[in-house]
C-alpha cells in the first residue's frame, strides 16, 4: 500500500522515513518522496506541488491535493528546516524534506561543554536552537509613487499588525487603507525621517484585514520617494524582536530575484501577501535570544556556580541545507582572569582583567582607568590601578620665549609647587588612557614676547609679561593700554605704550560745516591745533570726549566752521535752507513764520528753530523754507468717480489763493481748471509754520449742480397684481342660481431691478420727485358683489351684496375676467337669478422715472457756503 506525505502527489520513497533522536528529546526526520510526474514536478509552474514553506509543520497539508498524516504518524514539534529534489545513489529521483524538533523556546542542541581557564574558572559553552518564524515581507526598493499605491491581499484574517520598515532619503506623509472581506475600513497615515536611516512604523488595525493599501485611503493618494520599503505581516506577538532583527538586517531572502509585475510570499504561518510594482521580497528570521548588552549582564547558573555571558555568535541559517535558529554562547564564572603589574609613566601600576562584577580596588591604590578588552576569545574588563598623589612624568618646553616645566599627577591630594617658579596653568589631561591633571610652571616677572605695530598712524610697543612685580616701562613712551591675555592657556599681562601724538584725523569736504574730527593720544587742544593746518581760524572748537581707539584711551576732538548752510530743493521746486550759526555770545529766538529779509534765506518762511546758549560756543540751527504747493495728489476718499478730484497741501497759504494767483499743475503736467471748486481747506502749524490741506473737483457748478458719480446697483421692486372676477350660474327647469367671485389675473410680483444711480454736487438741498414705484397716489381695486333671486310664480324676491379693497392690485379689464361682470340663469315665467360685480381704481402702474432722490450735506465751498450730494435712482 503506497504511503504519501502532505500531498496526494508525494509518494513515500520506500514508505518509511529516516528517523533520528536528538539530544533533549528532540528528532530529525528525512523524508524522501517519489512525485506524481517527477518528469514535470520541478517546473516553476509546479513547484508548490513538492516545495513547503520552511518552518511548516510535518502534518501540515501541502498547497495542492493536500492531505492530512495517519493517526499517530506525526511527531509534535517537527519542522520543516530543508526541501531539496535530488537524485539517490541508486539514481532514484526524489523530493526531500528534513524536520527537526523545533519550537519558539531556545533548546539545547547538545550537552553544555565545561572546562576552565587557566586560574580554574568554570567555562561553559552551550549550543541552542529555535523555530524559524517566518513571516511575508513585501520589499521595495527605489520606487517613487505618484497617484499610484501598493496593494497587499490575502494577508490571513489573524493579522491586525502591520510592520513597515522605511528607509527615506526624505520626509514623507504617507496614507494607508485596510480592508476586510465585510469591506469594514481602516485609514491612517505616518510621516517618515528624512535621514536615510531604517525606521518601522507599525500599523495597527482593530478589525481582520484581508487587504492593505500603502500610499492610499481611499480619498487621497500619497507622493513618497523611499530608497528603500519592507512590509512585514505580522500576528499580535510581532514585539518578540524580529522588527529590530530585520533593521538589523538578519534576514533570509528566500528569493532574492528581482520582480516586475507581481509576486505573492507565503509565510510559515500559511497567510499569503501579494504586492504589486514589487522589486524583491523574502522571509525574515528568528532573532537573536541576545545582544550586546547582555553580554557580561546575562547570568545562568552551572554546578552551583553563577555564570556570566561572555560571548554569544548567532549562527542562524549558517547551514545553507537547514532554516534552523542556532546560537552559540559562552559563559565563565565571574573572577579574576589575570593580574600584572605594569608601568605608567614613571610608576608602578596594577592591571587586572576580570570577567563579571567589577573586582575590589587593592589596598593604597585607585583605579585610574577601565576598558573593554579580550582574554582568550572571552569579552573582559581591564582594570588599571594607580597609588594616588603620584608624579607620572616631568617635561620641559618653551611658552614664547620662556622655558616652562610641565608635570603629570594622577590624583594629586593638593595643587603642586614647584621652586623658583609660579604656577602658570592647572588642566585635566590624559596620559596613556588615564585622566590625570597637567601643572605648567614659569618663572615670575619674564617677559613672554615682544612686538612691534601701528596704532593708527603711530609705532606702538607691546609687551607680555608672567606675574610682573610691577607695572614695566619704555623709555620716550608712555603706558597706552593694560590688558590680562593669554599665552598657550598661561595668564599674562599685555602692556602697550605709544608716544604722545596724533593717531587720526577725519575732515568732511561734502557741506558747508567743514567738520574736523582728531583722535589723539596724550595731547590737549591747543597742542592739536597747533600742530595741524586742517583747524583754521574760522574753526571753533565745539566738543571734546574720552574716546577707545583700538582699546587705547584717546581724545576726541571736534571743530566746526562759525557759520554754514545747505540748501536743497523739494520735488515740487521749493527751496529750503538749513542754516547753522556758531558764536561766543548768546542767540536770540526769531518769529516762526516770519519772512527773511537777509541772505542767505532772504523772501523765505521760518519753519523751525532751535538755540543751544549752553555751551561756549552758542548754536543757533534753523530751517527756512518757501511758500507754495508741497503736493497735489489724487483724491479717491470722496465719492466722485466722474470728476477729477485732488488733495493739496501747500505752506504759506491755501491752494485756492495761490491757483487765483498762478494756476497749480496736475500730476499729468496740467492746469487745474481756472472755475475748478475748491473745498474748505483745513489748517495747522507746523513748528509755527502756516501749513494747509485743499480739497478741488476739477470742474464748475453749473447752475449749482455737477453730477460727480454715476453707477448702476439692484434694488427690491414689487409689480402690482390685477384683479377681476369669474361668473358661475347653475340653472334648472324649475330653480337656479348665480354668482360673481374673485378672480385674480396676476399676482404681486417683488423682485431685483437693476436702476441707475446718479450722485450730483449741489448748492441746494432739494430733492426731486419719485415717480416709480410710488404708491402714495395709485387707487387699488376695489369691488362691489351684489345677488338677486325672482321667484316668479310665488311671486318672492330675495338680494345679498358684499364689497372688497384688494391692496397692491389694479382693476383688470381683462375681456374674459373684467372686473366690472354680470352673471344670470332664467327659466321663463319661474324664476330669474342675477349677480353682479362693480369696479373702481387704477387700471396702470408706473415703473419708470426717479425711483429714489435724497440730499445730504457734505463739504463746505472755499467761501464757507454748504455743499450737499443728492443721490437720484432711476428705472428706464
Amino acid at each position: 500500500m503506497a504511503v504519501y506525505h502532505r500531498t496526494q502527489r508525494l509518494q513515500i520513497y520506500g514508505e518509511k522515513p529516516e528517523v533520528t533522536k536528538l539530544f533533549g528529546d528532540r528528532y530529525r526526520m528525512v523524508v524522501r518522496c517519489k512525485a506524481a510526474r517527477d518528469t514535470e514536478a520541478w517546473y516553476n509552474a509546479n513547484k508548490d506541488q513538492i516545495f513547503a514553506s520552511f518552518g511548516t509543520l510535518y502534518s501540515a497539508q501541502m498547497s495542492v491535493d493536500g492531505i492530512d498524516p495517519r493517526v499517530g504518524e506525526a511527531y509534535p514539534d517537527m519542522c520543516l528546516v530543508s526541501n531539496s529534489a535530488s537524485y539517490t545513489q541508486t539514481g532514484e529521483y526524489v523530493i526531500t524534506f528534513v524536520y527537526e524538533t523545533l519550537t519558539a523556546t531556545w533548546t539545547k542542541e547538545q550537552d553544555d561543554e565545561v572546562t576552565s581557564t587557566d586560574n580554574g574558572l568554570r567555562v561553559l559553552e552551550r549550543s541552542e536552537v529555535a523555530k524559524v518564524d517566518g513571516f511575508p515581507i513585501v520589499q521595495l526598493s527605489g520606487l517613487n509613487f505618484n497617484t499610484s499605491k501598493v496593494v497587499l491581499s490575502g494577508m490571513g484574517n489573524a493579522s491586525n499588525y502591520f510592520v513597515l520598515l522605511v528607509k527615506a532619503n526624505s520626509a514623507n506623509t504617507i496614507y494607508w487603507r485596510a480592508t476586510n472581506e465585510a469591506l469594514a475600513t481602516q485609514t491612517g497615515s505616518f510621516t517618515t525621517a528624512s535621514t536615510d536611516q531604517w525606521e518601522y512604523k507599525v500599523i495597527y488595525t482593530p478589525i481582520s484585514i484581508d487587504q492593505l493599501e500603502i500610499g492610499y485611503d481611499g480619498t487621497n493618494y500619497s507622493t513618497f520617494d523611499l530608497s528603500e520599503f519592507y512590509v512585514v505581516s505580522q500576528s499580535s506577538d510581532w514585539q518578540n524582536n524580529i522588527v529590530e532583527s530585520f533593521i538589523n538586517f538578519e534576514v533570509t531572502v528566500d528569493n532574492p530575484s528581482s520582480f516586475t509585475d507581481t509576486v505573492v510570499f507565503t509565510g510559515s504561518n500559511g497567510n499569503t501577501a501579494t504586492g504589486t510594482n514589487v522589486q524583491g521580497g523574502g522571509t525574515g528570521s528568528v532573532s537573536s535570544p541576545y545582544d550586546e548588552d547582555d553580554v557580561g549582564v546575562a547570568t545562568i547558573t552551572d554546578g552551583g556556580k553563577t555564570l556570566y555571558l561572555a560571548s554569544f555568535q548567532d549562527q542562524t541559517g549558517a547551514d545553507n541545507d537547514a532554516q534552523v535558529g542556532r546560537v552559540v554562547t559562552r559563559w565563565a564564572e565571574a573572577g579574576i582572569l589575570s593580574r600584572t603589574e605594569d608601568f605608567v609613566g614613571s610608576q608602578d601600576s596594577l592591571v587586572i582583567e576580570a570577567i563579571g562584577p567589577d573586582p575590589s580596588t587593592p589596598s593604597g591604590f585607585s583605579l585610574a582607568s577601565k576598558q573593554e578588552s579580550n582574554y582568550e576569545g572571552f569579552q573582559t574588563n581591564r582594570f588599571t590601578f594607580l597609588k594616588d598623589d603620584v608624579q607620572l612624568s616631568q617635561t620641559e618646553d618653551k611658552v614664547g620665549s620662556q622655558l616652562a616645566i610641565s608635570q603629570q599627577w594622577f590624583n594629586p591630594s593638593a595643587d603642586k609647587t614647584l621652586a623658583g617658579y609660579s604656577l602658570a596653568s592647572k588642566n585635566i589631561s590624559d596620559f596613556e588612557g588615564i585622566e590625570t591633571v597637567e601643572y605648567r610652571f614659569l618663572k615670575n616677572n619674564v617677559e613672554l614676547s615682544r612686538s612691534e605695530d601701528l596704532v593708527g598712524s603711530q609705532l606702538a610697543i607691546t609687551t607680555q609679561v608672567f606675574n610682573p612685580t610691577s607695572d614695566p616701562t619704555e623709555a620716550g613712551y608712555s603706558l597706552a593700554r593694560k590688558e590680562e591675555s593669554d599665552i598657550e592657556g598661561i595668564p599674562t599681562k599685555r602692556y602697550t605704550f605709544l608716544k604722545p601724538s596724533v593717531l587720526s584725523v577725519q575732515q568732511d569736504f561734502n557741506n558747508g560745516l567743514k567738520r574736523v574730527l582728531v583722535q589723539a593720544f596724550n595731547l590737549d587742544s591747543a597742542a592739536v591745533s597747533a600742530a595741524l593746518s586742517e583747524v583754521t581760524v574760522d574753526h571753533k572748537l565745539i566738543a571734546t570726549n574720552e574716546s577707545d581707539y583700538e582699546g587705547i584711551k584717546t581724545t576726541t576732538f571736534q571743530y566746526q566752521i562759525d557759520e554754514s548752510f545747505t540748501e536743497d530743493y523739494e520735488l515740487n521746486g521749493l527751496k529750503r535752507i538749513s542754516l547753522i550759526e556758531l558764536s561766543a555770545t548768546n542767540f536770540t529766538a526769531q518769529d516762526v513764520g516770519s519772512v527773511s529779509t537777509t541772505a542767505p534765506t532772504t523772501d523765505l518762511y521760518l519753519g523751525t528753530q532751535s538755540i543751544d546758549n549752553g555751551g561756549v560756543i552758542k548754536v543757533r540751527q534753523s530751517a527756512w523754507f518757501e511758500a507754495g504747493v508741497l503736493s497735489i495728489s489724487p483724491n479717491n476718499n470722496t465719492p466722485m468717480t466722474e470728476q477729477e478730484v485732488y488733495n493739496i497741501v501747500s505752506i504759506g497759504a491755501a491752494a485756492s489763493t495761490i491757483h487765483a494767483s498762478s494756476p497749480i499743475i496736475k500730476p499729468s503736467g496740467t492746469a487745474l481748471s481756472a472755475s475748478a471748486t475748491f473745498f474748505e481747506p483745513s489748517k495747522e502749524n507746523t513748528n509755527g509754520l502756516p501749513r494747509y490741506s485743499q480739497i478741488v473737483v476739477n470742474s464748475p457748478l453749473i447752475s449749482g449742480s455737477l453730477k460727480v458719480s454715476e453707477y448702476y446697483e439692484y434694488f427690491v421692486v414689487t409689480d402690482p397684481g390685477e384683479m377681476g372676477t369669474q361668473a358661475r350660474y347653475a340653472a334648472a327647469a324649475n330653480t337656479g342660481a348665480a354668482v360673481l367671485t374673485p378672480r385674480a389675473i396676476s399676482l404681486p410680483q417683488s423682485y431685483r431691478k437693476k436702476g441707475l444711480v446718479e450722485v450730483f454736487l449741489t448748492t441746494s438741498n432739494n430733492v426731486d420727485d419719485e415717480t416709480a414705484y410710488n404708491d402714495s397716489s395709485v387707487q387699488w381695486c376695489s369691488i362691489a358683489f351684489s345677488t338677486f333671486f325672482t321667484d316668479l310664480e310665488d311671486d318672492k324676491a330675495s338680494v345679498s351684496g358684499s364689497f372688497r379693497t384688494f391692496g397692491k392690485y389694479l382693476k383688470s379689464v381683462d375681456s374674459l375676467y373684467p372686473a366690472t361682470n354680470t352673471a344670470y340663469a332664467t327659466t321663463a315665467g319661474v324664476y330669474l337669478a342675477q349677480a353682479y360685480s362693480d369696479a373702481t381704481g387704477d387700471t396702470t402702474y408706473t415703473t419708470t422715472g426717479i425711483f429714489r432722490s435724497k440730499a445730504v450735506p457734505f463739504l463746505r465751498q472755499s467761501d464757507g457756503s454748504q455743499l450737499y450730494l443728492k443721490t437720484n435712482v432711476t428705472f428706464s
